[in-house]
């Protein structure tokens, strides 16, 4: 269940980045839901990653994001950077057997 509630959720979001002001609490909410659905983000990795990377570009670039927000967006930036390799390599390694 969580699989199908975690896009409809990420798509709200991009949604709304074009749609809405961001304000602190806004990008507050944003933040806890990626967090949330990275591990389901890692699983479906090639359909949502780039919706989820356009979610942080678009919050880190809008003048609302606080200090410690883009802190935080850049640490899941990182997270599902390093994880994306890790599969690719996996992927990679796999194929070569």
């Amino acid at each position: 269940m969580m699989e199908q509630i975690i896009p409809a959720a990420i798509n709200l979001i991009s949604g709304l980045l074009t749609s809405t002001k961001l304000t602190t609490p806004l990008i507050e909410g944003i933040i806890s839901v990626v967090s949330a659905a990275t591990p389901v983000i890692i699983k479906e990795y090639k359909d949502l990653k780039p919706i989820v990377s356009n979610i942080i570009a678009v919050i880190k670039a809008d003048p609302s994001t606080q200090l410690d927000q883009l802190k935080a967006l850049e640490q899941y930036e990182i997270q599902l950077d390093a994880e994306f390799d890790e599969a690719a390599a996996a992927a990679q390694a796999e194929d070569a057997e």
